[in-house]
């Protein structure tokens, strides 16, 4: 009983050290600088990677409305 539960904390151990050392040294500036530098290259609005896309058809709060989704006000200009 002892053997599996060693094993499992020893694997749960090595993924949360393996997590904690991307979070530390990913270069998170360089892959924004890229994507900064892919936009203005395009001429395109800046992606937003933020916020969920809306593929809902239907308007359930106003049926009557035609619906929008969120992304039209991300990439509004």
């Amino acid at each position: 009983m002892i053997k599996p539960f060693v094993s499992f904390m020893f694997l749960l151990l090595s993924m949360l050290f393996v997590m904690l050392t991307h979070t530390l040294l990913y270069p998170y500036q360089k892959s924004r600088h890229s994507l900064h530098s892919i936009t203005q290259l395009t001429h395109m609005a800046p992606l937003s990677l933020s916020i969920n896309y809306d593929a809902s058809i239907h308007n359930t709060t106003y049926p009557e409305m035609p619906t929008l989704s969120k992304m039209d006000f991300v990439y509004e200009r």
